[in-house]
């Protein structure tokens, strides 16, 4: 039943009408807050590059030889270097360690000035009707996910995340910024822990399966079997259940968890005791990858492993997941074709509904098509959530 002439027939082929519908119809943007949001960031960016030449004794942000050598006399063992001998200061390099003060500055700017980037873009990008129209790709990314470019507004930050965080901080007054037509409402449907439930679908992992049926709280349930702690270590619970989805290491969790690199290996040891069909489910995609050649979602979607590399496991183990999660959300597109969507964004719908409509209602109707397109063990759980724009909305309707 399922494979690639399923995944043409059934998805692709039928997605390009409501795609091309939902390119057409655009996102409103209220300019005037978009425009006064740019120059908020713009100011930040220069506020944190003012802390950080105070910080290292008067090196200009943009001095990347002299910034690597403040951050190796301050510390911080970089060991990556450039074409030219320096050390590399790149956001990638540094995220290993961005438990220091002096990189989290650093990385503070960058973050910043990538979203101040992101405002610049879309500001260029409203039309005079006042609404952005970008372009959907349904097919260009290796797992199946839907992009979105000229302009990007998969890149809009979500309102949640770590508090500490510039995206944290910005995500709320970003989406804010996007609008309904007037006489209409914004109707937002996003689908809950939506990689975490598909990796217990796929993995029949029984410790998930039976929290998500519980509506547990997943995260709690790491730091508990983990940490043996409740609610002390919550945030290094959860960056350990999104990087073991993924198959990161210890370096990697011990630099976005600030544990010891030991203490790390411990709690990836920790974790896949307490999940060994998790993990014996990530061993057996491994293999029949290299087996194969390919790896493939639940309905037949193929990736191929044309050469292994050390980042290969994490790929293979990324797609059935990620990959499946996709064609959920193409499906529900598809059986929605007939609704106002103006955005898919990886893991949510969004409409603009006439005012004066049954809001209660209409927002049922999609959760439950959203909700129902592929049958599980764990239900895809969608929250609903409607309001005056994409970042003033009300939650109304929550996932069961």
């Amino acid at each position: 039943m399922f494979g690639p002439q399923y995944v043409y027939e059934q998805i692709e082929k039928p997605l390009i009408a409501p795609l091309s519908r939902i390119m057409g119809r655009g996102v409103g943007v209220q300019r005037e807050r978009l425009r006064a949001l740019e120059a908020d960031l713009g100011n930040e960016v220069e506020e944190r590059k003012a802390i950080w030449k105070e910080m290292s004794g008067g090196i200009k942000y943009g001095s990347w030889k002299k910034a690597g050598e403040f951050l190796v006399r301050s510390g911080v063992p970089l060991h990556t270097k450039t074409e030219t001998g320096s050390y590399a200061v790149d956001a990638d390099t540094l995220e290993e360690f961005q438990h220091y003060p002096e990189v989290a500055a650093r990385l503070a700017i960058a973050e910043v000035e990538n979203l101040h980037t992101l405002a610049v873009g879309y500001l260029e990008s409203v039309r005079p009707d006042g609404r952005i129209y970008c372009q959907i790709n349904s097919v260009g990314t290796e797992t199946g996910r839907v992009s979105c470019f000229d302009p990007n507004l998969q890149q809009v930050p979500k309102e949640t995340g770590e508090e500490d965080t510039a995206r944290y901080k910005w995500g709320l007054e970003f989406r804010k910024c996007f609008v309904p037509a007037p006489g209409n409402v914004w109707l937002h449907g996003d689908y809950n822990a939506m990689e975490m439930r598909m990796q217990a679908n796929l993995s029949g992992d029984r410790i998930y399966i039976e929290l998500f049926r519980a509506d547990g709280d997943p995260h709690l349930d790491t730091e508990q079997r983990v940490f043996r702690t409740q609610r002390v270590h919550r945030r290094a619970a959860k960056i350990i259940n999104f990087g073991l989805m993924y198959l990161e290491g210890a370096r990697k969790l011990a630099s976005q968890t600030g544990m010891t690199i030991e203490a790390a290996r411990k709690a990836i040891t920790t974790y896949f005791l307490e999940h060994k069909e998790l993990k014996n489910w990530q061993d057996q995609e491994i293999e029949k990858a290299k087996l194969r050649g390919y790896v493939d979602d639940y309905v037949g979607r193929r990736r191929y492993v044309r050469i292994w590399k050390e980042s290969t496991p994490r790929e293979v183990v990324n797609m059935p997941i990620q990959g499946t999660c996709a064609e959920i959300l193409k499906l529900a597109i598809i059986k929605l074709q007939d609704s106002p969507i103006v955005l898919p964004v990886h893991d949510e719908l969004n409409w603009e509904v006439e005012e004066g409509k049954d809001l209660k209602k209409v927002a049922a109707e999609y959760k439950y098509t959203m909700e129902n397109v592929m049958r599980f063990p764990v239900t895809m759980k969608v929250d609903m959530s409607w309001g005056k724009s994409w970042g003033e909305q009300k939650m109304k309707e929550e996932g069961k």
